[in-house]
């Protein structure tokens, strides 16, 4: 569900059925009258005395929602503009509803093996830029550039060390915290998760992770177990 969901809301930048495009006109011509003509959920109403940044004539439009908003005479009719952005929203709803938020974070996503569509190198998080590949990963919506290298290995690499900082020790934490909330749901409700990420470089990262969770655990901690409190992942 959680894939037909994504793929739903990828697909609102799409049109929903074909449309003849007019040949572009040239900066600077004046636009064609496109009163009462209607663009995927669009519809235009009348010209403004609007312009954007490249002097075209920003038209007021209708859409089948009830919506009126202002688009750009280029957008309208050039781009994959569908509606005034009740689609999207539409969509992010209907996905968010399967989707276990937590912190900032989606922890369905964070467990997803799925490669982006845009990724040629067969790992996650790795992408080849100019030539070299470049690591990043992404966490509480918040991207982190982890640097460029030649070898794809390389990247891998360091592109796992941070999956691992952040993804994976995230993730322990939370299932260990969901056990304590399922088991006292006033503690949970009254502790929510709050995480701070310290970048250090080359993939490393300090997790700072609340609650405390050895006060609440019902059994003594191994002296091997992990403190929660502090994560510093390093080499």
């Amino acid at each position: 569900m959680v894939e037909e969901a994504t793929r739903a809301l990828r697909s609102q930048t799409e049109p929903t059925e074909p449309t003849a495009q007019p040949t572009r006109r040239r900066r600077g011509h004046p636009a064609k009258d496109i009163a009462g003509q209607r663009f995927r959920m669009l519809t235009a109403l009348y010209p403004t005395e609007k312009r954007d940044r490249n002097s075209t004539v920003v038209w007021h439009c209708r859409c089948d929602c009830g919506n009126e908003v202002d688009v750009p005479y280029e957008d309208l009719v050039y781009s994959r503009m569908i509606s005034c952005g009740c689609r999207k929203r539409a969509a992010e709803l209907k996905l968010s509803s399967y989707l276990t938020h937590v912190a900032g974070t989606s922890v369905d996503l964070l467990k997803s093996e799925k490669l982006r569509v845009n990724n040629k190198t067969g790992v996650r998080g790795v992408y080849m830029v100019r030539g070299k590949y470049r690591a990043e990963i992404r966490f509480r919506g918040h991207g982190y550039r982890l640097g460029t290298y030649a070898s794809l290995s390389e990247a891998a690499a360091v592109r796992r060390r941070a999956e691992n900082c952040l993804h994976k020790d995230f993730l322990a934490y939370y299932e260990r915290w969901e056990a304590l909330a399922a088991a006292s749901p006033a503690w949970g409700e009254a502790n929510p998760i709050s995480v701070e990420v310290i970048p250090r470089g080359q993939g490393e990262f300090q997790l700072i992770l609340e609650p405390k969770l050895e006060r609440h655990l019902s059994y003594r901690r191994p002296k091997k177990e992990r403190t929660w409190r502090i994560k510093n992942c390093a080499r």
